[in-house]
Parts: structure tokens; sequence; C-alpha cells
């Protein structure tokens, strides 16, 4: 998942979460408060009701004593009557000794006088009665008035009245503990209700009715239980779930909006960092504000800035150096510093030939204070860098002397390669030529990776185009100073070489000779066999005389089939003991033809020039070798003669093709 993607779920998220968690509590609060003010109404009920059945106590206590206090003294029938009247109620009675009993009005069926209680004691039937103790003789013949007792009847539509009295809509059961005495309600109803408040004062639940419970004023064991439908939280949470759903509608559009805002610079960044790593160091990266994004767009640019001019600097040294060996330290020490290397060297091939170690950085991992070492050429088909160098794959990990291990990140180590060494080495392509970059050892310890060998890409590209250019300046130097038929040196080259050489033997008063050679009757080789068979001819030649001289000494032909040979640090002795050892060779052995071609006797006459005795500048000592080889030629040829004296005669400062020599 993307990170905008990540980010508009997250800034959704914050959205989305305050409202469902307002919706929540606005359903739980509401909800809460809802049950507080019909408890609150419960309550209100319950206690009302309970006040007006004390009230009603305490209204029968006057009326029952009145009663008494007439039937003791007058007429008990009068008595009876006028305590229904003056004080409405529902059955008024007088009990006698005997257990009679003398009342007016109805009392609930299979109710008696003697099952009735007075409030303060509780009562179990749908009444609220009034009992009066009596003391009366009574009149002759009669017994005595023990009690009376003043009665009103409760019923359903009191209970209402009393309700709607106090402006309520609950149901209320009067309950003597858990039975139901009288209610609003149904019978199985009211017995679920008074079971239910099993607590007075404290609200309770039964299905989806709240429930309040309070005693009788008076202490008495009645209970008033208040009842009424919980408000349904179903319209609550609908209005939540649309409002969440209206809240998610707004939080999307509004995380992607923001999401976006807050993402474009970072998305800025990230396009034009791609475009950096890809090599494009002219992208340039957004720097609108001043907050972090700002500043980091800033900081990228510079450090592009910086890359721009390295590169431009890396691509100028190697695009102008024709030094193979400081465009070789110039790659090596800009790899080493792109990937923190502590030693590494450079192998390059010319044109498919072996890979010959050009440079090397750093100090040797166990001899600190000595240049680090690497085997001079790749041994072919051994070790990790011949197989960079093979399979043209960039190798990384550590250098193993165990062939065959199959450990993950090791590779083997070929003969002369530190064993034990943290290895990257990479391939160098050019057109005409290759090369292995190979380093070692990171200084803070890390291996290497694949992706420090892709951070080096650039920089190959570049070094493989550059060693094509060296090497093809290098040959082309080599071409304009040299033979393009024998591979001698050319007369170009043996001009400036002369002049050095006669300078150094000034400067040191050093010993130096100069041989003048040519091929005897070369005009009558080609007229006979053909120019090809005497370009050959000349080959030959340059290869015989090639084996006999040293590495300092200077061989180059000076034109058609003559060639100068200049010795350094050699007497005139010397220069006629390699003058001989020269005409032995070349007239011993006749030139070889092809398959049925005749083989070609050549001879050779030597002209001999000693610095300073027959000259001191490049022309007086080429003049006097030239007339001493033509002193040779007038002798006989194949034989060498030694100037005589100062150079006199012909002039021999370039090339000459003598016929008949």
């Amino acid at each position: 998942m993307g990170l905008s993607r990540r980010l508009w779920l997250v800034v959704g998220a914050l959205v989305v979460l305050p409202v469902l968690v307002g919706s929540a509590a606005f359903v739980l609060l509401v909800g809460r408060a809802d049950d507080s003010r019909t408890v609150a109404e419960l309550n209100a009920a319950a206690r009302g009701v309970a006040a007006q059945l004390a009230a009603t106590c305490r209204e029968l206590g006057p009326a029952s004593r009145a009663l008494a206090a007439e039937a003791a003294v007058g007429d008990v029938g009068g008595a009876l009557d006028n305590a229904r009247d003056a004080s409405a109620l529902d059955y008024a009675a007088v009990t006698y000794a005997d257990g009679d009993v003398d009342g007016r009005g109805q009392l609930p069926p299979g109710l008696t006088v003697a099952g009735l209680r007075p409030c303060s004691e509780g009562a179990g039937f749908p009444v609220v009665a009034a009992v009066t103790p009596v003391r009366s003789a009574g009149a002759a013949g009669s017994p005595g008035i023990v009690s009376a007792t003043a009665v009103r009847v409760l019923d359903a539509d009191a209970l209402r009245a009393a309700v709607r009295g106090l402006g309520l809509r609950s149901d209320v059961v009067l309950a003597d503990g858990d039975r139901p005495v009288v209610a609003t309600l149904p019978a199985d109803a009211a017995a679920e209700l008074a079971r239910a408040a099993d607590e007075p004062g404290r609200a309770t639940r039964a299905d989806d009715r709240l429930v309040v419970a309070v005693g009788l004023a008076e202490g008495a064991g009645l209970r008033v239980v208040a009842a009424e439908e919980a408000r349904s939280r179903v319209p609550l949470t609908l209005a939540a779930a649309l409002g969440v759903a209206v809240g998610c509608a707004l939080a999307l559009p509004l995380g992607w909006l923001l999401a976006r805002r807050l993402l474009r610079p970072l998305l800025d960044l990230a396009d034009a960092s791609e475009r950096v790593a890809s090599g494009d160091l002219g992208a340039r990266l957004p720097e609108q504000s001043d907050d972090e994004v700002g500043r980091l767009g800033r900081s990228l640019n510079r450090m592009t800035a910086e890359m721009r001019e390295y590169h431009g600097r890396l691509g100028e040294a190697l695009g102008s150096t024709h030094d193979l060996e400081a465009l070789a330290g110039v790659v090596l020490e800009s790899a080493m510093a792109v990937t923190g290397a502590r030693r590494g060297g450079i192998y390059v091939s010319d044109s498919g030939g072996p890979y010959s170690l050009i440079t090397t950085r750093g100090e040797a991992a166990d001899r600190p204070g000595e240049a680090f070492a690497l085997p001079s050429r790749l041994a072919a088909g051994a070790g990790a860098l011949a197989a960079v160098a093979r399979d043209g794959q960039a190798l990384h990990g550590r250098l193993t002397a165990a062939p065959g291990s199959g450990r993950t990140g090791e590779a083997v180590a070929g003969p002369g390669e530190p064993v034990g060494a943290e290895l990257l080495a990479v391939p160098l392509r050019g057109e005409r030529s290759a090369g292995v970059l190979a380093m070692f050892d990171r200084t803070e310890g890390r291996p290497f990776g694949a992706d420090d060998a892709e951070q080096l890409l650039p920089l190959t590209r570049s070094a493989g185009i550059a060693l094509d250019n060296v090497l093809r300046h290098r040959e082309a130097k080599r071409l304009s100073i040299t033979d393009p038929l024998t591979g001698l040196w050319n007369f170009r080259y043996l001009s400036m070489s002369l002049a050095r050489e006669i300078e150094r033997a000034t400067r040191f008063d050093r010993p130096l000779a100069v041989l003048m050679l040519d091929l005897d009757h070369f005009k009558h080789v080609n007229d006979t066999y053909g120019h090809q068979r005497g370009d050959a001819v000349l080959r030959e030649f340059a290869e015989r005389v090639g084996e006999l001289v040293r590495e300092v000494d200077i061989l180059a032909r000076y034109g058609g089939e003559e060639f100068v040979l200049v010795l350094p640090e050699t007497t005139i002795e010397g220069a006629t003991m390699l003058a001989e050892r020269i005409r032995v060779a070349v007239s011993r052995t006749p030139v070889a033809g092809a398959k049925g071609e005749p083989s070609i006797p050549v001879t050779v006459s030597i002209g001999i020039a000693e610095f300073p005795v027959h000259g001191s500048t490049p022309a007086t000592l080429t003049r006097a070798a030239d007339a001493a080889l033509y002193e040779a030629k007038r002798a006989g040829r194949d034989r060498w003669r030694v100037a005589v004296g100062p150079a006199v005669g012909r002039q021999a400062d370039g090339p000459a093709d003598v016929a008949g020599r």
C-alpha cells in the first residue's frame, strides 16, 4: 500500500473515529438521560401514590375514633351512617365483644372485619383501614363494643386517579411483599413488576420497563411499585448511524484532499529523486515552502548540484587524460569514495589480451603503512576477479580460500587475492577494452551489496568509454611513431629519441653509438620476387635484428630498406661486435617463402658511428654512419665499416633509397 493511500486512510480515520465515538457517546448519554428522566417520573409516581395512601390512612384515624365515640354512647346504626357520610367511607363497622359485627357498606369478597389491620401494620387486601379500640359496657343484656373500624376500598381506578393527579402516566402496583394487592395492570403483569422491584428506591429493568418501588410513608409492609416503558433507543441508534454515514461521506473526500495536499510536495520530491537516481542530475527538486519539505528539497538540490559539479570534474578528467595509469587512479578513487572501500585495484585488458594490474590504492590490511598489493595479472579462469572478467557480471562477498563451501555471500579467491576480505568487483566494458574494478573492505566494516554495484553503474559506463579513448589515443600515438610494415619505430620517433640520447650522453658523459643498416640488392629482390615478398623480407629482417638488441636500444626504420639502430651506453667496440652478430644472423639463413616459393638469400651492410667522435648532433652522427655504410657497400657489401674522423660526404638526415645498394 502506497504512502498516499495510507495517509488518506489515516486522515480519514482521524475524522471518522471522532464521528463514531461521538455517535456512540450520543446514543449512550441521551439514552441514559432518557432513563434518568423516566426513573425520576417513576419515583415521583410511586412516592406520590404512597403519600396519598399514607394521607388516606391518616384521614381514616379520626373517622374511626369519631365512630368509636358515637357508637359507645349512642345509636350504633346512626353512628355508622354518620361516619360513612362524614368521612366518605366505603365501609364502617363496630365489633362487639361476642364477635358480632355491625357494619354499613360493602367489603371486597372474602374480606372480614377480623382480617383488617391498621395501615401502620400493613394489610394484604385492597383496602385502607383504621381500627380504634372501644371500652363500652353496652346496654343491659347486650355485649359491649370492643372496636370501631373505618375502611376505604382501593381499586385500579383509584390508583389511576392518583397517578393522573400527579400529572404522570406510569403504571402502579400496590404490593404486599411480592404479591400485588391492587394494580393498574393485569394480574400477571402486576405480579411480574412486584417481583422485579426487589429493592426500594432503586430502579430495575423488567423486559422493556423501568421499575421503581417505595414503601408507604408510615412504615407499613405495603409497597408502591411504579413502572413505565423505557424509551426505545432505536431512533437514537438510527440517528447516530445516519450521522456516521454523513460523517464518513464528508470525511473520506476531505481525507483524500488533505492527503493530496500533504503528499504533493513529497510526491514531487520522490519523482525528482527517482530522476536523480536514474542519472538525470539536471532534475531540480521543488522548494515551494519554508517547512521541512522545502528544506529537504533545498538540501537535495544542493547535493544534486554538488554531484553535477563532481561528475563534471570527473567526466572532464576521464575525457581529457591520455594517461592510462592516471585515468585508472581517478576511477578507482571515485569508486572507493562512493562505496567507502578501504583498498582496491583496477585490471585492464586491451583487445582481448591478458588482464594486467594498472593501479592500486590503500594500505595492506595486515601491514599498515605498506601499499596494498594485488597480482600483476589475473590468472585465467581462477578466482573471483577472473570470474568477473570472464562473465562480465558484478560480484560481492567474502573471499574464501576453500572452493565449494556453498555459503551465501562468499567467493573463492584467486592466486594472490586477499583471503578473508570483503570484495566488490564490477566489470568495465568498452568497445575494444575490458577491465575489472575491484574494491576490498569497507571503512565501517559492513559487507558490500548489490546496491553498491548499482551505485557504480554510471561511473563504470563512463570509465569503460574513457579506457577505450585512452587506449585508442595510445594506439594512435604508437602508430604515429611506428612503422606499419615492420612494427619498428619510424623516422619521426628516431629523430626525437636520438636527440634525447645525445643530450643524455652529453650530460652524463656516457658513450653512444649509431648503426646504419641497409639490405644489399633489395631492389633486385622486389624486381625478382615482387613487392609482397620484399615486404616479407623487411619484416623478417626487423625480427632478426630485434632479437639481438636490448630493451634500451632503439631500432627504427629510416626509410625503404634502410634502418638505424641507436645504442645508448655502448662504445665503438660494443657496436662493432653487435654489427657482426647482426650481419651473421641476416646472412646465415635465407628468408623462407610460402609453400612452393623459393627462399631469398639476404645480406646487410652496416655503417657505424660513435658520439662524439664522429658527430655531436643527430644530423652529423647519422651522416657519419651513412658514410661508413657507403664504404661497406663499396667494399663488397655483407660487411660493416666504422666511420673515420668527423662526418663528411653526402647528407643522410632523411629517408633515402639508393639504387644498387
